[in-house]
C-alpha cells in the first residue's frame, strides 16, 4: 500500500469519526463520547497529513508542524480555564 493510498484511507476514517463526533455532541448525555470521537478523528487526520508530507518535507517544515501542533494543543488545554 502506498503512502497516498494509506493517507486517503485515513482521511475517510477521520471524516467518519468527525461525523460521529457531531452526532455525539448533539445530546448532553453523549457529549463526552462525541468529544473523544472528534479528538480521535483529528489525531488520525494529522498523522495522515504528516505521513503524506514526510516524503518531501524539510526539517524546517517538520519543526513548524510540531510547533503549530504544540501551540494549538496548549491553547486548547488552557481554553477551559479561560471561561471561568
Amino acid at each position: 500500500m502506498s503512502t497516498v493510498t494509506a493517507s486517503e484511507a485515513a482521511y475517510v476514517v477521520a471524516a467518519l469519526l468527525f461525523i460521529l463526533s457531531l452526532a455525539g455532541l448533539s445530546q448532553h448525555r453523549t457529549s463526552r463520547s462525541g468529544v473523544v470521537w472528534g479528538i480521535a478523528g483529528m489525531v488520525i487526520a494529522l498523522a495522515a497529513t504528516i505521513g503524506l508530507a514526510s516524503e518531501s518535507i524539510t526539517a524546517t517544515g517538520l519543526v513548524l508542524i510540531v510547533v503549530a501542533t504544540a501551540v494549538g494543543g496548549a491553547s486548547g488545554c488552557g481554553a477551559p480555564g479561560w471561561s471561568r
